[in-house]
């Protein structure tokens, strides 16, 4: 169909000069008419002219004003204008008095496709029947012919207004949004698109204190499955409708492409950008500063950021202004936003269509799943897809900069590779020219070595074919190809394999994966020990590597056995102030530490300390990483103030030295977080953590194992200040992040599993940690015949205490019976002791004391001997050999440090259930004041509370038992035994500290 002269006319007429022209191109069908519509067009601009000009009234228009009368309505004032109709608030007169709103075609408008538009939104209105949709009254025509509809008057301001103005939290913007996904999810089962979803179309009112939403102006809707109106109502080819900031890409690709629902998602999306953000994903100025072509362009193709990182590039004013409008702080709003609600965005906002949500309903579902702490079925846009995106808009560029990319690695590679080569051949040369003929050898091995690592790594890391793989390739598939094609392309050259099984190990360790390190780094160790001996350089440095990623991947005791052996080595091969030797004393201290040698780890870390003051000076980057160490153990050896003093120097320095983006800054940032929160500093120990997690997503990337650790330390400091839900939203993000990186590898770890369900469960996430926990134990349990390996039984163990803590004591205590027939640790014995005394099972108690103290009564080790005995005492009126259990309680004194406590704690409930008491007031006092974790000190007050009863002193006792409920309150709720945050693998020590205290409560209320 060809549209008229006039047709194009009355839409040109109302366009901005600037538009016309384009719109003419599309409109018009001929040279001819496009002539004559010009010629209206100039025709009406010398009218314009010539009236203002005369400075005369303008020619009278057939156009309604306040006081008018149609029908039974009498029109109040305008309250609104779009590009084809204008709105009265009006007053209805009969059969009902009651104010209106009234929507009138303006005069000069009454085109044919405009009459048909207006009907249909009438027609439209009147097919919905929603609380979040402005109702249909009435509809009617002037006097003149022009017709008209009354509707619902909806009194409020838009959307995005609303919440400025009343400075609604993120929290309460998605409820009010998620009720427009409502209104919207019904017009769409009623048929209707709307088209032209934005702010002003969408009026928030009040109700009481209760707001309202409702989605107004169906103006340009459009009907999918029914004819709205018997008048024609056609869009014209390449005419897109909407405005421009909130349409879709197909609205404005103008193409054939039909407009479905999705449409709506997207403006959506655009929407919630804007309530989250206070900006749309595209700067209106830049739409605007466009031609109308490129507008198109940049609408159909430019990708939104996300929420969060557009909030980092806004201007610092402006972005108080808009966290102030949320209630919130400037860093923390990008904190909220950041995860989740990114991939939720983003989701609305996919440019093709098929991968946005299906409908309103299924984004509102999601924001519902994000408010109660459910995993979403959004997802982070994967690097792959993003990559695709790219290559296809610069598919040539994209092929000559790989090109060119793979010749640099090789040529890099090849050039260090004999730059270092020719530096050892020359150093050589001058020491004797006998060598001579050495140093021509050594180049030429060299010059084949680096060849053949260029090709290695040029193979390597050649990213397959995005379209043939179809999947993501994540850096570490990389690695795990890397770590394979040694096996086969350097079966023949063992001393080259095992260089690189050393190199690709220290690079899993700083991606954070440690067991795949550890697994590279042995088997290069073991070669160079067995080939070359311990004292070659090449086993040394790969001894030192491997001993880091043991303490970082939790074995501390096989780290200390290696560092001790490198320590001896260097002291005597290098001297005590050389910088191996002092490296060697700092990495031993680490696994001191972690092992409870606390007093060693002190000593060792003040020699180094004073060794590289005088071998480097105050601000070298080691003197600080000493001084950093010291505060660690001057903090656990209860020197809090000195540990304080010690952390704000470094990190004063290492600003300075290592600059503000450096990661030992972010650990010294970290660290003084402690101090402070020791202290009672907690509001600077918050804003200190909300900037080292910001530099931390940007420096090392949210999946990276710190950058997750310093999400959860910031979400305990948003619970220290009373911002729980802030805190809840932050480990379930963190949680997620871990769960994707744990889905990006086909062979994660059960540990990772594990950290990732314990990590739902304090963010409240239950359903998800529970389907995690449930996956944890299947695949346990699946493999451990096959691989009876630690990291199988510790995720068994684990699994065992969130059983527990959901109450169930029998097959949590099934769990650790199995465990203990694999491997009869003492720790596991303690456990079941634990998980059958808050059971009540006498009987299976008494066997396991019986099978403890025969397992450990001649164990070498002083910490089998103390959780032997401490079996045995938990649990009151059981028989068992008094004598053995007794002695074991006495050798374990012998324990050192941070363990001692311990072991007095067990001393003094061994002479309690002896009816020794004053031998138990005088060990459980020491235990009180040694500096004991929280667990072990509610448990001391709780068998001195008993003690004390049982020698007359009642009124100490109930005051000692009160100051054991107190503590026990911060990890347990009032009623009930699920503790609220304690970390796993120290539950089991509550819940000790708990059954002693329920037993001390009967106790000091019996008769």
């Amino acid at each position: 169909m060809m549209d008229t002269h006039d047709d194009i006319f009355a839409v040109a007429r109302e366009l901005p000069q600037h538009e016309r022209a384009p719109y003419l191109d599309e409109a018009c069908d001929s040279p001819e008419q496009r002539a004559r519509v010009e010629a209206l067009l100039k025709d009406a601009n010398e009218a314009d002219a010539f009236f203002a000009g005369m400075d005369a009234p303008r020619a009278p228009e057939i156009a309604e004003k306040a006081g008018d009368t149609i029908g039974r309505y009498k029109l109040l004032q305008r309250i609104g204008e779009g590009g084809f109709g204008v709105v009265f608030m009006a007053e209805q007169r009969e059969p009902i008095i009651r104010r209106v709103a009234l929507k009138i075609i303006k005069a000069g408008m009454d085109t044919r496709d405009v009459i048909a538009r207006f009907e249909a939104e009438r027609q439209a209105l009147a097919m919905m029947e929603h609380p979040g949709i402005a109702k249909v009254f009435d509809a009617g025509a002037t006097a003149t012919g022009r017709p008209y509809f009354v509707m619902e008057l909806v009194r409020g301001m838009s959307i995005t207004t609303f919440c400025d103005v009343h400075e609604y939290d993120t929290r309460r913007r998605l409820e009010l949004f998620s009720e427009v996904c409502a209104a919207v999810q019904h017009a769409h089962q009623k048929g209707i698109i709307h088209r032209d979803l934005k702010p002003s179309n969408i009026i928030v009112g009040l109700d009481g204190d209760r707001p309202v939403v409702k989605v107004i102006d169906f103006g340009i809707a459009k009907a999918m499955q029914q004819q709205l109106t018997d008048k024609t109502l056609f869009t014209r080819f390449e005419q897109f409708i909407g405005t421009p900031l909130y349409i879709s890409p197909e609205q404005a690709s103008l193409s054939a492409i039909d407009i479905d629902t999705r449409s709506d998602i997207y403006s959506l999306g655009v929407l919630l950008y804007e309530l989250l953000t206070g900006k749309p994903p595209i700067e209106a100025s830049e739409l605007m500063a466009a031609g109308f072509d490129e507008m198109r362009r940049i609408i159909r193709e430019k990708e939104a950021p996300r929420p969060s990182t557009r909030l980092a590039t806004i201007e610092d004013e402006e972005i108080r202004t808009i966290a102030k409008a949320r209630h919130t702080q400037p860093k923390t709003l990008g904190f909220l936003i950041r995860g989740e609600l990114d991939w939720i965005v983003l989701k609305a906002l996919e440019k093709d269509r098929r991968r946005r949500y299906e409908t309103a309903n299924a984004l509102r579902e999601d924001l519902g799943r994000f408010l109660r702490n459910e995993p979403v079925s959004a997802a982070a846009p994967s690097r792959l897809y993003q990559m695709r995106k790219f290559v296809e808009r610069h598919r040539r560029g994209v092929t000559m900069a790989a090109l060119v990319a793979a010749v640099m690695v090789a040529a890099t590679v090849v050039s260090m590779r004999q730059a270092i080569r020719a530096k050892k051949a020359e150093d050589v040369a001058v020491a004797s020219l006998a060598n001579v003929a050495a140093e021509r050898d050594e180049k030429d091995r060299a010059r084949r070595e680096a060849e053949d690592v260029a090709k290695f790594l040029t193979e390597v890391f050649a990213s397959p074919d995005p379209t043939i793989s179809g999947r993501q390739v994540t850096v570490a598939e990389s690695l795990e190809r890397a770590s394979k094609k040694l096996e086969t392309d350097f079966a023949d050259q063992p001393d080259r394999r095992a260089h690189f099984q050393h190199a690709l190990g220290n690079t899993y360790n700083a991606l954070g994966l440690y067991q795949e390190a550890i697994d590279l780094q042995e088997k290069a160790y073991y070669h160079y020990l067995n080939r070359f001996g311990k004292e070659d350089e090449r086993t040394l440095s790969t001894a030192s590597d491997l001993a880091l990623s043991y303490a970082f991947g939790n074995k501390p005791g096989y780290a200390g056995r290696l560092q001790e052996e490198l320590l001896e080595f260097h002291r005597r091969h290098d001297g005590p102030d050389d910088p191996k030797t002092i490296a060697a004393m700092q990495h031993l201290a680490i696994s001191y530490d972690t092992v409870g040698r606390a007093t060693t780890a002190l000593e060792l870390r003040v020699e180094v300390l004073d060794r590289t003051l005088k071998r480097f000076g105050a601000d070298d980057p080691r003197t600080l990483s000493a001084m950093q160490n010291l505060a660690i153990s001057k903090d656990r050896n209860g020197d809090k103030e000195e540990a304080l003093k010690l952390r704000e120097e470094v990190l004063s320095k290492l600003q300075k030295v290592r600059g503000p983006e450096h990661p030992d800054t972010l650990r010294a940032i970290s660290n003084l977080t402690i101090s402070y929160d020791q202290a009672g500093r907690h509001e600077e120990s918050l804003k200190l953590r909300e900037q080292v997690l910001e530099t931390s997503h940007k420096v090392l990337g949210s999946e990276h194992p710190e950058t997750m650790l310093r999400m959860e330390n910031l979400a305990g400091s948003y619970e220290r200040v009373g911002r729980r839900d802030e805190a809840m939203r932050l480990r379930s993000n963190a949680a997620d992040l871990r769960r994707i990186a744990m889905e990006k590898s086909p062979e994660q770890s059960l540990r990772t599993m594990v950290e990732i369900a314990a990590a739902y469960g304090q963010a409240g996430r239950e359903g998800a940690s529970q389907a995690l926990w449930e996956a944890i134990g299947r695949r346990a349990e699946q493999e451990l015949p096959a691989k009876p390996t630690w990291e199988h039984q510790d995720a068994l163990l684990a699994r065992a205490e969130w059983r527990a803590r959901q109450g169930h004591w029998r097959t949590a205590a099934e769990d650790t019976s199995h465990l203990i027939d694999l491997s009869a640790q003492s720790i596991r014995f303690l456990h079941q002791a634990a998980l059958l005394s808050r059971a009540n099972d006498r009987e299976g108690y008494r066997n396991l004391c019986h099978k403890a103290l025969e397992a450990f009564a001649n164990s070498p080790y002083l910490l089998d001997a103390e959780r032997a005995s401490k079996i045995c005492w938990l649990m009151p009126g059981i028989d068992f050999d008094r004598n053995l259990a007794h002695s074991l309680s006495d050798r374990s004194l012998g324990l050192e440090d941070y363990s001692h406590s311990w072991a007095l704690l067990n001393k003094g409930l061994c002479a309690y259930r002896l009816g020794e008491f004053q031998v138990a007031a005088e060990h459980l006092e020491k235990c009180l004041t040694s500096g004991l974790a929280p667990e072990g000190m509610a448990a001391a007050q709780a068998v001195l509370a008993m003690t004390r009863q049982s020698t007359g002193g009642n009124a100490a006792a109930n005051e000692m038992l009160q100051a054991a409920g107190k503590t026990l309150g911060n990890a347990f709720a009032q009623a009930d035994d699920t503790p609220q945050q304690v970390p796993f693998g120290q539950w089991y020590d509550w819940l000790i500290a708990r059954c002693l205290y329920e037993e001390a409560a009967r106790e000091l209320t019996k008769p």
